[in-house]
């Protein structure tokens, strides 16, 4: 995307997110979503760190498949951060790639209310801040089933942390917790009223 304008990546992820969104809620999607980021060779000299993993998670979304190669050479980079490094694990979880939890669970902080979460302050988005990476770990946690982490804990930071301002930074960090998070919910509410 911008049509016969020179391609840039960060508006042609946006597109085809949204257009993803829109196929999986129903609504009929006439263009292949898959070809637009076949045009970007994941070649991770031209791309950042940042940018290749957005895509290998858009790829995900749209076609489940991907050369598994790729993220063997992401595990061999220096210097990335905290935050990419649990995209990439949790990539690995959906490509049925190996990988281990042990460095996710290591990373885990405490809040001073007993809540867990991952990251650390930083303001910008793009650098992993403490709420995606605290849902990508939660993501990973929730999916592997050879850990005993608490991940009430996860959910009981967010609700502090929200109880602090009333509020989450903003719309889309809200959304993004909620729809982590409210599957917990009804999960222990059943399990509390002994519903499966």
């Amino acid at each position: 995307w911008w049509g016969k304008a020179e391609p840039v990546l960060w508006v042609t992820l946006h597109v085809i997110k949204s257009l993803q969104l829109a196929k999986d809620m129903g609504y009929e999607v006439k263009s292949s979503l898959h070809t637009p980021l076949t045009l970007y060779k994941l070649d991770l000299k031209k791309y950042s760190v940042w940018q290749s993993l957005e895509m290998l998670e858009i790829l995900y979304s749209v076609s489940k498949h991907i050369d598994k190669e790729y993220l063997h050479t992401l595990d061999t980079l220096k210097h990335i951060d905290d935050y990419s490094k649990l995209r990439i694990i949790r990539l690995k979880q959906l490509y049925g790639m190996p990988y281990s939890v042990d460095s996710v669970i290591a990373k885990a902080h405490v809040s001073y209310t007993g809540g867990s979460y991952w990251g650390d302050e930083r303001y910008r988005y793009s650098t992993g801040n403490i709420i995606p990476q605290t849902l990508c770990a939660y993501k990973i946690l929730q999916d592997d089933t050879t850990h005993t982490f608490d991940l009430q804990s996860v959910f009981f930071y967010f609700a502090m942390e929200r109880n602090k301002t009333g509020y989450w930074m903003n719309t889309l960090e809200s959304a993004q917790i909620l729809s982590t998070l409210v599957p917990l919910a009804r999960r222990v509410k059943n399990s509390d009223a002994g519903e499966p």
